[in-house]
């Protein structure tokens, strides 16, 4: 806004009162800055039931929270949660639900001095994992049929003794 000062002197029984001329000065707000927000998951491929961390920083730093967006197989992306920031830092833990396509974004708000701001997107992919098959029933079957292999051919041979 515009403000006006000038200075006044009410006088005294020396000087008669006196003002000077009126001086405007326009002040404007500081621009905004436009912050950079990362993302990153803990890891990029999971099984589904488990948990990534979703972490990241605003630069400059900044206080509130971001708030966190997921798309799952290429839909659109729906607000899931929001992470504090702590100089600057946030972190988020998200539990994958089923097998897909993950991604996430966090996006930041703005605020007096940082515009608002938006990270890259972070995919993760779940699949089912592959069960590994236990050849312990193979073992013991082929135990068995080992020993009774051997059986048949020890009386066979004992019985061509005779």
């Amino acid at each position: 806004g515009a403000y006006q000062f000038y200075a006044a002197w009410a006088g005294d029984s020396m000087t008669t009162p006196a003002n000077s001329t009126t001086n405007t000065i326009n002040v404007t707000a500081a621009p905004k800055t436009s912050p950079t927000l990362t993302l990153q998951s803990s890891s990029a491929s999971v099984t589904p039931g488990q948990t990534v961390t979703l972490s990241g920083t605003i630069t400059p730093s900044a206080s509130g929270s971001v708030s966190i967006s997921q798309s799952v197989n290429g839909s659109a992306f729906t607000q899931v949660g929001t992470a504090s920031l702590s100089a600057g830092a946030y972190s988020y833990q998200q539990a994958i639900a089923g097998p897909g396509t993950y991604q996430y974004r966090a996006s930041f708000a703005g605020n007096d001095q940082l515009n608002a701001a938006q990270s890259a997107v972070a995919s993760v992919s779940s699949a089912q994992a592959v069960p590994t098959p236990d050849y312990t029933m193979y073992i013991v079957g082929g135990v068995v049929v080992a020993a009774v292999a051997l059986a048949v051919a020890y009386f066979f041979m004992k019985g061509k003794k005779k």
